[in-house]
C-alpha cells in the first residue's frame, strides 16, 4: 500500500499529463465526430433539394456544380491547385434521396472548420493551466497555513505569558505602594532589622 502511493506520488505529473492529453485528444475526435455527421446532414438535405426543384444531374449539371459549391461540396474531384492539395484528400460519400443518388466530394471537417478546433484546443489549454496554477497556489497557501499553524501557537503563548508577567508586576508594585514600602526596601529591611 505504502509503495503504492509512493510510485503515485513520484509519477504523478506524468500521469497527469498523459491524461490531460488523452482527454485533448478525445475532445478532438468528438468535435470531429460531431462536425462529420453535421456535415453528412447537409449532403442529405443538399440532395433531397436537388430532388425536390426535379434537378437531373446530367441536364442541369452548371445548376448543380452551382449549389453543391454554395453548400460546400463538389460533384467533381478536380485537379486543380487547392490549397492543401498534397496534404489533405477530398472525402467522397454517396447521398441518395429515394431515387436520386449523388457522389460528392467535400473536404474533411477539419480542414474546413479548423478555427473551431484551435478554439476548443486553446479553452482546454487555458481551463489547463489554470488549474495547474490554482492547484500550486493552493499547494502554497497549504504550506504556509501548516508553517503559520506549527509557529504561531508558540509565539502567541510566549506573548501572553509575557504580557501576564507584566500584568502580574504591574499588581506587585499597585500594592506595595499602598502601603507606602517599595518591596525591594523591605526585603533589605527585614536582612538589617
Amino acid at each position: 500500500m505504502q509503495k503504492s502511493k509512493l510510485w503515485l506520488l513520484k509519477y504523478f505529473k506524468g500521469i497527469s499529463f498523459v491524461l490531460f492529453l488523452m482527454i485533448l485528444i478525445s475532445f478532438n475526435f468528438i468535435l470531429n465526430d460531431a462536425l462529420h455527421q453535421k456535415a453528412h446532414v447537409s449532403g442529405q438535405q443538399f440532395v433531397k433539394r436537388v430532388y425536390e426543384l426535379n434537378l437531373s444531374p446530367s441536364i442541369n449539371n452548371e445548376v448543380l456544380v452551382a449549389l453543391a459549391k454554395n453548400e460546400g461540396f463538389k460533384l467533381e474531384l478536380q485537379n486543380s491547385s487547392d490549397h492543401f492539395r498534397n496534404l489533405v484528400n477530398l472525402e467522397r460519400e454517396v447521398f441518395t434521396f429515394k431515387t436520386l443518388s449523388l457522389s460528392l466530394y467535400h473536404y474533411p471537417v477539419w480542414v474546413t472548420q479548423s478555427y473551431l478546433f484551435i478554439f476548443l484546443n486553446l479553452i482546454i489549454l487555458g481551463a489547463a493551466n489554470w488549474s495547474y496554477r490554482w492547484w500550486s497556489l493552493l499547494k502554497v497557501n497549504r504550506k504556509v497555513m501548516l508553517k503559520n499553524t506549527v509557529i504561531q501557537p508558540t509565539k502567541i503563548i510566549q506573548q501572553r505569558h509575557k504580557n501576564t508577567q507584566l500584568i502580574e508586576q504591574a499588581k506587585k508594585c499597585d500594592l506595595s505602594s499602598l502601603y507606602g514600602v517599595n518591596t525591594a526596601s523591605h526585603n533589605l529591611f527585614l536582612l538589617i532589622e
